[in-house]
Formats: C-alpha cells, sequence, structure tokens
C-alpha cells in the first residue's frame, strides 16, 4: 500500500544475532515505487559489510472502501461527517477518490445531502 505516494517496506537486518543499523550498517534504495505493480528495494552494505541484495515486492491497489467512508478507515463516522461538510461548506479540498466515496447519494456531487446521510448513519438514525 502507499503511504505519502510511496511504498517503502520496513526492513530490518540480522548478523549474528545483532540486528543492524540502517544508514550505519547498510543503506536502502527503493525503485519504481509510486504506483501499483511490481517495485524493487536495494540493500546495499556500508562500512564492515558489503554487498548488494535487490528483492522485488509488489504494491496493491487500496482495498475498495464503503460508500461515505470519505476518510477510508474502513468505517463509517463523525469523522467522515466531518470531513464531507467541510468540503460542502467550501472550507477544505478532498481528493478525488475521497470524493468518489464522499458521493453518498451517487448524484455527481458532494454536498449538504451527503453530509445529512452521513450524519444519520453516524447516529443510527439510518442504516448504512
Amino acid at each position: 500500500m502507499l503511504k505519502d505516494g510511496k511504498a517503502e517496506p520496513e526492513i530490518t537486518l540480522n548478523y549474528n544475532g545483532k540486528t543492524l543499523q540502517k544508514d550505519v550498517d547498510y543503506i536502502v534504495e527503493y525503485m519504481d515505487n509510486t504506483e501499483a505493480g511490481t517495485a524493487t528495494v536495494a540493500v546495499m552494505g556500508k562500512n564492515n559489510f558489503v554487498g548488494v541484495y535487490t528483492a522485488e515486492f509488489e504494491i496493491t491497489e487500496p482495498t475498495p472502501k464503503n460508500t461515505g467512508d470519505a476518510n477510508g478507515d474502513g468505517i463509517i463516522d463523525s469523522n467522515d461527517y466531518a470531513m464531507i461538510k467541510s468540503f460542502a461548506m467550501c472550507y477544505s479540498n478532498l481528493t478525488a477518490e475521497q470524493m468518489e466515496f464522499a458521493d453518498y447519494n451517487k448524484d455527481g456531487i458532494v454536498d449538504a445531502f451527503d453530509a445529512i446521510a452521513i450524519d444519520l448513519i453516524v447516529n443510527k438514525i439510518k442504516k448504512p
């Protein structure tokens, strides 16, 4: 999954039972890690450690979210309501993906009607 536009999985290296330190014992470089698909990580030894190891990893598309889940955390809650309301009142912006899921009534517009629908769900007056 992408975070801040890049996928950079955590790398941990051990040698003789000791955890090596990134940027002291080795450096890491990522390639092709900004979109879904196959990316590459290269780990290069430093100081007492020599050699280069490369590996591929997969970046997957985000899992589909529920309509109304504007922030993408997997639940429809007051945070989604606040995001949609703020956008509808022209106080903030949403990404294209957030817009897609914020448009609860699927009329192509994110507006107060979507915010009201989410408010009703959050307050358990209406089922999603």
